[in-house]
């Protein structure tokens, strides 16, 4: 069975004093770190998003699902699964088709060298052993590390060294008082919103020979509402690297925690923001300079802001959204507390 769950994969709550505060920053820097909620606004808003386990494993972001199999069980058809030219519904078809520019740089190569970077427990140990003093040391440390090895593996090295000593800014996110911090500041004070998150990641990489980029953006982050039209101005920051002919698409924001309930940070190291595929990283990141998104055809703002609200649990899952596929809200019958939202699972997946 398919429900829309009010829950998210840790927890959905009301709108805090934060929430309802957070425009009025002077300078909205966001991550990934909410306990998103659902919108008070419209009474025919309301969130899609649903909660599914998070895997103990980290895919590749591959078509095949690598592993994924939650709930084994032998095959069978439920009632409620139908193939897809059964399924039959008013919705007109506006897909957004949304394909790499670059269709040979998530070869099943480079796939294979991702995923086998990310679970090199060696690369982890020696990381969280190490006591740099300076950025010249880190950068030392780093090459010699990945001395032979792929400039995947040398940019996950930075990508996780991030992850395990830089945490983001709670105090000065919640308060507004946010100031730009240099490399040096970054890797002294190990505390930093997205722009110092991007910046410490652009020039570790840069030091270790990979072209790097900072780029800014809009993100659906902490201050983004379901149902709001647009964005007024760009309140992320996030990388894009260069390996072997090909730009990538990271997050070291993002992919070093979350916020629990009682707004406290939370390390949690997730592999999903490093080398994101461009169509899914587009679902809750649009950068302010079009070329960045890495599509072949680019997204507008409307076109962004009414993409599906979707977490990296569901691209790790294999899911599919059938329907509703271009918009984050669902109306729900006025008799009956109910709206319809079709999700096509591999057979090894449950959705509940």
């Amino acid at each position: 069975n398919i429900s829309i769950d009010r829950h998210r994969r840790r927890r959905l709550v009301t709108p805090s004093k934060y929430q309802e505060e957070i425009t009025n920053y002077y300078d909205d820097w966001e991550s990934d770190y909410s306990d998103d909620w659902i919108s008070d606004g419209a009474d025919d808003w309301e969130s899609a998003s649903k909660t599914t386990p998070k895997p103990t494993k980290v895919p590749m972001q591959q078509e095949s699902k690598n592993g994924l199999k939650l709930h084994l069980k032998e095959p069978s058809t439920p009632e409620n699964v139908y193939e897809q030219s059964q399924i039959k519904t008013n919705v007109l078809n506006d897909n957004i088709r949304l394909v790499s520019s670059d269709p040979d740089a998530f070869s099943p190569v480079f796939c294979q060298q991702r995923q086998a970077a990310i679970d090199n427990m060696t690369y982890r140990t020696a990381v969280n052993s190490w006591k740099a003093k300076s950025i010249p040391d880190l950068v030392k440390l780093i090459k010699e590390l990945s001395l032979g090895k792929s400039l995947i593996d040398r940019a996950w090295i930075v990508f996780y060294w991030i992850s395990q000593n830089i945490e983001y800014d709670i105090e000065s996110y919640f308060s507004g008082n946010i100031r730009h911090q240099t490399t040096e500041d970054v890797f002294k004070n190990r505390k930093g919103v997205c722009d110092a998150f991007g910046t410490i990641f652009e020039a570790l990489c840069n030091g270790v020979q990979l072209e790097c980029k900072k780029i800014s953006g809009y993100a659906k982050g902490y201050s983004f509402k379901l149902g709001q039209s647009a964005f007024h101005r760009t309140n992320h920051a996030w990388n894009v690297v260069h390996i072997g002919d090909h730009w990538y698409l990271v997050d070291p924001t993002w992919g070093e925690g979350h916020i629990d309930n009682k707004n406290q940070n939370v390390k949690q190291l997730d592999p999903f923001y490093f080398l994101v595929r461009p169509e899914q990283m587009i679902y809750r990141h649009l950068p302010e300079n079009p070329q960045w998104q890495l599509l072949k055809s680019s997204l507008s703002m409307k076109e962004f802001v009414r993409l599906p609200y979707i977490y990296p649990s569901y691209f790790e899952l294999g899911l599919h959204l059938v329907y509703p596929c271009q918009s984050n809200g669902v109306s729900f019958n006025s008799n009956k507390e109910l709206a319809e939202v079709l999700l096509r699972a591999p057979q090894d997946v449950d959705c509940m």
